[in-house]
């Protein structure tokens, strides 16, 4: 009995007991660390989802001998939340989700009175509720003095059954000091058909892998709707380096307009052969436009006045 789980405190044995983020794993110095009873078999099912054959000990099992996160919270994407265009019964399988935090002091450094380790956010990762696999994700955005997070993270199913879906976040660990993240298993052609993704922080980096734009003569500005953005003054625009197409395809992009001017400024496109495609922006509108030497065709994206405003 002396030795039991329960000889002591559940919060001196368990990781977390604290609601919404409880942690079952044994910690370091509980008392039923080596003493659980014997046990032979295979086992599917436990803490971390692992399979274990032969004789093991039921409470070694679930200690970590290694430095594991000192922290975990749960991330509720609501299913009553939705987007009106998702309709009342579905699912979105392999789906992007964007994470969203700011000025949360556990975000911090521990320099700055956080729990995060890395000063570039790499002790900060994801994980399906009672899974131990990282899911994949890319930090666009991390500054440890703030506490502020953008970060983009694929679920493998998100509202399944017309219900809620929870993963969490683990973050504080000294031991992790390289890159977690992987920015094409979030954006990638097999599992959701993404050709190019551009966060625009600083540069026109391919988050798939495929192939980077090339900035022509736009600055970079802190100031985006999430993370980075770039400047245009109407000369300026960003080759997207990709061929046009007649396709099928959909585009999606954030723009700000601080004036109510009528020249016509290309921000985002690709130039291929005697090709053009391109957002751009004139009169009060926004236009996806496809030229060649055979004609052009556009398709308003936005049109009335939105300036000084993110649409």
């Amino acid at each position: 009995v002396k030795h039991s789980a329960w000889y002591r405190s559940t919060s001196n044995n368990f990781v977390s007991t604290s609601s919404g983020y409880e942690d079952l794993h044994l910690k370091e110095g509980a008392d039923a660390i080596n003493v659980g009873a014997s046990l032979s078999g295979t086992f599917t099912d436990d803490i971390d989802g692992e399979t274990r054959s032969g004789t093991w000990d039921m409470g070694a099992d679930e200690y970590f001998p290694a430095t594991p996160f000192e922290y975990r919270r749960p991330l509720t994407f609501e299913y009553d939340n939705r987007g009106a265009s998702c309709g009342t019964s579905f699912t979105l399988s392999n789906y992007p989700v964007l994470v969203s935090l700011s000025n949360k002091t556990y975000l911090k450094t521990v320099e700055n009175g956080g729990h995060v380790y890395s000063p570039a956010g790499y002790d900060i990762i994801f994980r399906l509720s009672g899974s131990k696999d990282q899911l994949p994700h890319e930090i666009e955005k991390y500054d440890g003095e703030t506490g502020t997070l953008v970060a983009w993270v694929q679920i493998p199913s998100l509202f399944t059954g017309n219900a809620d879906t929870k993963i969490y976040m683990y973050y504080g660990n000294s031991d992790i000091t390289t890159k977690t993240e992987d920015p094409a298993g979030v954006w990638n052609e097999t599992d959701n058909g993404y050709q190019r993704v551009f966060h625009l922080n600083g540069n026109a980096n391919d988050s798939t892998g495929t192939y980077d734009g090339n900035v022509l003569g736009a600055t970079s500005t802190a100031d985006g709707k999430f993370g980075g953005a770039y400047s245009f003054d109407g000369n300026d625009w960003i080759d997207a380096n990709f061929a046009p197409t007649y396709g099928n395809f959909t585009i999606e992009a954030w723009f700000y307009r601080n004036n109510s001017g009528s020249l016509p400024q290309y921000a985002v496109g690709s130039k291929y052969g005697d090709s053009l495609a391109a957002i751009y922006q004139g009169g009060t509108y926004f236009t996806w436009e496809v030229y060649d030497s055979g004609g052009s065709g556009d398709d308003a994206l936005l049109s009335g006045t939105y300036h000084s405003a993110w649409h």
